[in-house]
């Protein structure tokens, strides 16, 4: 859903830069977070059954983190129909989020080392990060040339807020 950029950070799976950002910017707001692919919500979705497991649990909230231009869709909404049922019955409350995504955040636990990104993602992103400074769309498909620093000065943290 944002961009669907996969990895893990200190362990944790992520499955977007979206669902990344939140995680961050909840650790450095000193909140408690945990998956919540532990918790198991029935929903049906084109005449089947299906399982929606939220991304969040900050205390009592679920939270799901969507771009807004996948909120109202068909299946979304399906879930957090379901997802809001639940919550009732369990004393939970349900949010559905556009997360910002925050570079700044991802590039300081990237050079930290608390990311490890899934196959060639870590490519991906920085050639995510030369399109942001170069203004570009997407280099990456078009095979754009790394701008004044290396994809080295990257990796050992030279480069932090572009």
């Amino acid at each position: 859903s944002g961009n669907g950029w996969k990895g893990w950070y200190k362990g944790h799976f992520f499955r977007s830069l979206k669902e990344l950002s939140f995680i961050l910017r909840q650790e450095g707001d000193g909140a408690e977070w945990k998956t919540g692919e532990t918790i198991r919500i029935k929903y049906i979705f084109n005449g089947g059954e299906r399982t929606y497991r939220p991304d969040f649990i900050i205390g009592k909230i679920i939270y799901e983190i969507k771009p807004e231009r996948l909120i109202n869709s068909p299946l979304i909404l399906a879930k957090s129909k379901a997802a809001k049922e639940f919550c009732a019955l369990n004393g939970y409350e349900f949010r559905i989020i556009d997360e910002p995504i925050s570079m700044y955040l991802i590039n300081i636990a990237l050079t930290r080392g608390d990311i490890k990104f899934y196959g060639d993602y870590l490519d991906r992103y920085f050639y995510h990060i030369v399109a942001k400074i170069s203004n570009t769309k997407n280099p990456y498909k078009k095979g754009m040339k790394f701008p004044a620093f290396t994809k080295e000065q990257f990796e050992n943290g030279d480069i932090f807020d572009v």
